[in-house]
């Protein structure tokens, strides 16, 4: 299954931060190894853009970026085709992006 790729905005503050992006497109969520692939990508991902963008996302929560981090994350499960999400709660792997 191709999908394309996942684009996360953030709309959790007045000043917009650019979009976390999870490329998504080459995996296949109903494969285990691509779940860990999705995985290992949105938590690279979410690392990296809070890294920059930790200011701005959870302003009061600036010496915790593992908050920002795992809302993030979240935020990148919810964005997910139906279909996609839909073979992550099916796999029990949906719980890894809360």
């Amino acid at each position: 299954m191709l999908l394309s790729a996942l684009v996360v905005a953030t709309a959790l503050s007045q000043t917009p931060a650019p979009r976390m992006r999870v490329a998504i497109q080459d995996l296949d969520l109903d494969r285990p190894e691509h779940v860990e692939i999705l995985v290992r990508r949105t938590r690279a991902a979410s690392r990296d853009y809070c890294a920059r963008h930790i200011a701005v996302v959870t302003p009061d929560r600036m010496g915790t970026p593992a908050v920002c981090e795992r809302n993030m994350a979240t935020l990148a499960f919810h964005a997910l085709p139906d279909h996609a999400r839909d073979s992550l709660i099916r796999s029990g792997q949906s719980r890894r992006f809360r």
